[in-house]
């Protein structure tokens, strides 16, 4: 933004929408206050560029089904980067709920959020989208290139979201363990379809 980028942040709290809206950047930019959700979808579609260089996803909860969402709507930015939680195994993702609170439930540890970044791979994969790097909690992707192409990039490893290990002294398998018996939804299954057939039926 200090560079003259333009560009869309929602927030459900007031207080960060506050704070970018007082930083005095330029004035097309939106801030817009309210949570990313099925009923809000549709009214985001109409303010957010559809193709923007870049795209960032992190609301600590059922994003897998809002980023669906949008791209097979045709949102198409060239960057994509989305947390990914390192605890989910497979192509995982929690469901779709609202409200959703992580520590109300997962008292005590708040990792039932978000999805497996085997999950985010099994969806860029189908528009053309290549694994660029990793973080401890976030993946990039970029919209594919016939040079990009050619790399066959894949983002690596599933190593472990550090943070979380040094916050609760506890390596990564055994915050894995603490997910056991909580309910997902394997992206490429038809529960899953059935399930985002769900969420979009509740955009209105």
């Amino acid at each position: 933004m200090e560079d003259g980028w333009i560009g869309t942040v929602v927030d459900i709290n007031e207080a960060n929408v506050q704070g970018f809206s007082q930083l005095g950047f330029d004035a097309r930019n939106h801030y817009l206050l309210g949570a990313v959700k099925a009923g809000s979808m549709e009214p985001l579609w109409e303010v957010i560029d559809h193709s923007p260089d870049v795209f960032s996803l992190d609301i600590d909860s059922y994003d897998y089904f809002v980023a669906d969402w949008l791209f097979r709507g045709g949102f198409r930015p060239r960057v994509v980067c989305v947390e990914t939680n390192t605890f989910i195994p497979r192509a995982l993702t929690v469901p779709y709920r609202f409200p959703f609170s992580r520590y109300a439930l997962q008292p005590g540890f708040g990792l039932y959020f978000g999805c497996a970044l085997d999950a985010w791979q099994h969806l860029w994969k189908g528009y053309r989208y290549c694994g660029m790097d990793r973080s401890g909690t976030n993946a990039f992707f970029a919209l594919a290139d016939a040079l990009l192409e050619d790399l066959n990039l894949e983002v690596g490893g599933p190593g472990w979201q550090t943070y979380f290990c040094k916050k609760y002294s506890m390596s990564g398998d055994q915050l894995r363990r603490t997910l056991e018996g909580y309910e997902f939804l394997d992206v490429a299954t038809p529960a899953y379809e059935e399930a985002f057939r769900a969420f979009s039926d509740n955009l209105h």
